[in-house]
């Protein structure tokens, strides 16, 4: 009965830290267009193109911080990597122009979404978790800097 428990825990563990990623991520994903200016998102209305049941094939243009305020701190960002991203429609993945999903302080990057759904329809908020490198690794949910984005 616990190896059953300790499998059925693993695989909610991996499913959720790795949940809808394509896998692949790399140059040929996507191609950051350079026209971000400021840190964040593109768009910058916070929300991706309405989908109606069917196939996607959407592209999010981001630049990477320069610093960040953290524990009334303003450290440099050295790094940042994407983790998971989470709440996509069911048949939605994601991947990236970045083998490895990291970014240096204020390089360019793109998101690439694929998939077909049949999802409920509504909004679906991306719990975008990543990985900060400002001298000690930081992991934290976008939505806590205040970078709610919305599928």
């Amino acid at each position: 009965m616990k190896k059953l428990l300790l499998s059925i825990a693993t695989a909610l563990v991996f499913q959720t830290t790795f949940a809808q990623y394509c896998g692949g991520s790399g140059p040929g994903v996507c191609i950051p267009s350079g026209s971000v200016t400021a840190a964040g998102f593109s768009p910058t209305f916070d929300v991706l193109p309405p989908l109606i049941n069917g196939e996607i094939a959407t592209v999010l243009q981001f630049k990477n911080f320069d610093t960040i305020a953290f524990g009334g701190q303003v450290p440099t960002v050295q790094s940042l990597r994407i983790d998971s991203i989470g709440n996509l429609p069911a048949g939605v993945c994601w991947n990236t122009n970045k083998t490895n999903n990291t970014w240096a302080n204020q390089e360019d990057g793109c998101i690439a979404f694929n998939g077909i759904t049949c999802s409920t329809p509504g909004q679906y908020k991306l719990a975008i978790i990543v990985t900060m490198n400002v001298g000690v690794n930081i992991t934290t949910n976008l939505d806590a800097a205040n970078l709610k984005y919305y599928f």
